[in-house]
């Protein structure tokens, strides 16, 4: 069913008509990421790569180039294109370097303006996440040491941020760890290994909590000599949007934060409106997935749920762009009324509209990233193999199937593959 386009309030002031407009509004950017989400699902890569090139200007341009290589990145690493992938995330890590030692001489610019005024730097666990595709597409292409590389600095940038993330539930990241773990094994550096095992064994613990994942648990049986694991990382589903939603704050006093959300424009009092982000569920039904390889089956086991975290991350971060949002509206009411030599509550239409004009909630996001990670470890004799992957519904019916074709395995070592399902 199609959504509707979006509906505007009746409003007293032409200025605001203008400029109101409802939470379930389809924005372009929101059918941009869409499009792109569709094609996805259909495994259309160049199509969806095509899609991102042709908005590099338009949909990211100067201030969102960090964005731009996150979101093309990760849709070169679905495709299994590795070392494309791997050069625009390392721009995306260096630009994200520059960007944190200027934070602070930005952030001023945002209590006039609006939030999405900065440039766009990712968010603490898309910061994480940067690594970990990293590290899995030297995984992915066998190449154990540089995987290594990647996985010590995930390490230590959880290390360092710990408790500066102003995040509440997200303070590390679980999966980060567990990866790393694996990857030291991997390169036979196992004190590595058993540190990061640990690390992430309190990080689940976390995770258990807040998010409802637990520390993964496979039950692999002892390999044989002429025994391999197979280890299938599933990327499933897709990950929430921010969208925006636009309440009305009155001009002429400071407001609260609570004052704020609960006040609505009326016939006596001009209004400003202001802007805050909100979440936009995208659609997906598998839920739950097995994998199929010489006879053995295995479910897949969520280990990051970035959906979850997602959510949180804007939670924990509502408060402040709140505040922030009341501090505009209330420096832009006393600037304007000032300007004009009135009374707030006589503002002209044509004053109103331009405070509003610069009111935009920062939606931006990394929107190529799966729902949530899955994984599925199989211990499989030496050979090659076909890996058939299938998807169900929360009913248990299935949704889609893939198949990986002549995966080698070899014996006493670790052999990795991805699928995405977004369906």
């Amino acid at each position: 069913m199609a959504r509707p386009p979006c509906s505007r309030r009746p409003a007293l002031l032409a200025g605001l008509a203008a400029l109101a407009a409802g939470a379930g509004c389809v924005s372009a950017t929101s059918a941009y990421r869409e499009h792109v989400n569709a094609l996805v699902e259909q495994d259309q890569y160049a199509a969806a790569l095509q899609a991102v090139e042709e908005q590099r200007v338009p949909k990211y341009g100067e201030r969102d180039r960090v964005l731009y290589w996150l979101d093309k990145g990760a849709l070169l690493h679905m495709s299994r294109d590795y070392r494309d992938s791997d050069a625009l995330l390392d721009q995306a890590e260096l630009r994200i370097d520059e960007l944190y030692t200027k934070s602070l001489t930005q952030a001023a610019g945002t209590v006039l303006v609006n939030d999405a005024t900065q440039d766009y730097a990712g968010e603490p666990h898309e910061r994480a996440l940067l690594y970990v595709l990293r590290a899995l597409n030297y995984a992915f292409a066998g190449k154990a040491d540089e995987a290594v590389v990647e996985a010590r600095k995930v390490t230590a940038f959880l290390q360092l941020s710990g408790e500066r993330v102003g995040m509440k539930a997200y303070r590390d990241d679980a999966f980060a760890h567990y990866l790393s773990a694996m990857l030291f094994e991997d390169a036979g550096r196992l004190d590595d290994a058993r540190i990061s095992r640990d690390a992430a064994e309190r990080a689940y613990a976390g995770y258990a909590a807040a998010f409802r994942t637990p520390a993964p648990q496979f039950g692999l049986p002892t390999r044989g000599a002429r025994d391999g694991e197979l280890v299938v990382v599933q990327y499933a589903g897709k990950v929430p949007i921010r969208g925006s939603k636009t309440t009305s704050v009155p001009v002429g006093r400071k407001l609260t934060v609570r004052e704020m959300m609960q006040t609505n424009a009326d016939e006596q009092q001009a209004s400003i409106p202001v802007a805050i982000p909100t979440i936009v569920m995208q659609p997906w039904r598998g839920r739950s997935a097995t994998v199929t390889v010489d006879g053995r089956s295995s479910p897949t086991v969520r280990v990051e749920p970035i959906s979850e975290i997602t959510i949180k991350a804007l939670e924990d971060e509502m408060p402040a762009i709140k505040a922030r949002a009341a501090a505009r509206a209330a420096a832009k009411g006393a600037g304007y009324g000032a300007l004009q030599g009135a009374a707030p509550r006589v503002l002209s239409g044509a004053a109103l509209s331009a405070m509003g004009a610069s009111e935009q909630a920062d939606t931006r996001s990394w929107f190529t990233l799966p729902a949530e990670i899955r994984m599925a470890r199989v211990v499989v004799p030496a050979g090659v193999h076909d890996v058939v992957v299938t998807t169900a519904d929360a009913q248990g019916a299935t949704v889609e199937t893939r198949t990986l074709h002549g995966v080698r395995i070899s014996a006493g070592y670790r052999t990795w593959v991805h699928v995405r399902t977004a369906r």
